[in-house]
């Protein structure tokens, strides 16, 4: 006995994959790291230098200061290099 049409199948088996495909990318953007130390912004960045790092938080990028810890925010790192990009 067949409790829901060929078709609300198809469309429910879609909604089930829809649902487990938000959920895995939801639990990977969890696990990325946003903020960044020096050393790791150099490497995102292509691998500038700590004087790069420096110019660039003199033309505006922002850093965050933890007591010692100076951190830099992934999503202003790409904001700052979408800036200059020509």
């Amino acid at each position: 006995m067949q409790i829901f049409s060929r078709q609300t199948e198809l469309e429910m088996s879609q909604t089930i994959i829809d649902l487990i495909k938000k959920t895995v990318e939801a639990n990977v953007n969890r696990n990325e790291v946003r903020y960044l130390r020096q050393h790791e912004l150099m490497t995102y960045a292509g691998g500038v230098s700590k004087e790069t790092v420096r110019k660039w938080v003199n033309m505006g990028l922002k850093e965050i200061k933890i007591g010692q810890v100076i951190m830099y925010d992934k999503q202003d790192v790409d904001t700052f290099m979408a800036k200059y990009k020509i």
